[in-house]
């Protein structure tokens, strides 16, 4: 919430084209938005989300779930973006690109910028495994990993509270994106996580690929 803050701040010519999907139309996202019900998108396209038992909404479809994003009038740094796989497919490929956009010919974003937000920043006293806005794997073994053990730390990527993932590595030319409503009807079915077959599906990729055994 606070990085969108300060984009917000920053640059608002910028911040305005992502509010108001301009800067996703720019690079062929054409099924991305904030608030996709005011914004021309219907309902029937849009998985449900939860049917909330905290607040008075019944089934949460085409508004964001996250209460902290809802007061915020739905657009927010931490939730609220609607889109698709192949949309964020080409987002990550963009990421993969160092903010090249194929669509554009160009670049719509510098590359030190996607350096600076897809590499671990550590706090003084301890060491971490995220980015700014990104994940990155976080070493751990078997079940406690966050993406799958002895995942290539070139990897970064998004895991978001719904179930969704969106995971790239440059390095190997790797573009995953998984999309799940893992919280409907109830967001305490955990079972997304804890089987961990959203890891296993990735791992399988390398595998396949022979970058990892």
């Amino acid at each position: 919430i606070l990085l969108a803050k300060w984009v917000e701040q920053r640059n608002p010519v910028l911040w305005g084209a992502i509010v108001n999907g301009d800067f996703y139309q720019s690079i062929g996202m054409t099924n991305t938005r904030f608030k996709p019900l005011e914004n021309g998108i219907s309902a029937n396209r849009i998985a449900p989300t939860l049917i909330d038992s905290l607040w008075p909404r019944g089934e949460v479809r085409g508004i964001v779930h996250d209460p902290s994003a809802m007061m915020l009038g739905g657009v927010a740094g931490n939730a609220g973006l609607f889109s698709t796989a192949m949309d964020l497919a080409k987002l990550m490929y963009m990421f993969h690109e160092r903010g090249h956009s194929n669509k554009m010919g160009s670049f719509v974003l510098k590359p030190t910028t996607v350096d600076l937000f897809s590499k671990i920043h550590m706090g003084p006293t301890k060491k971490g495994y995220r980015g700014l806005g990104f994940d990155k794997p976080n070493g751990k073994e078997g079940n406690k990993a966050n993406v799958f053990e002895d995942a290539p730390v070139t990897l970064f990527g998004h895991s978001g509270y719904t179930g969704t993932w969106a995971w790239c590595d440059p390095a190997n030319g790797i573009t995953f994106v998984f999309l799940s409503n893992r919280t409907y009807p109830s967001e305490w079915n955990k079972k997304i996580s804890q089987q961990g077959f959203r890891g296993q599906l990735l791992q399988a990729v390398y595998e396949r690929l022979e970058l990892v055994k």
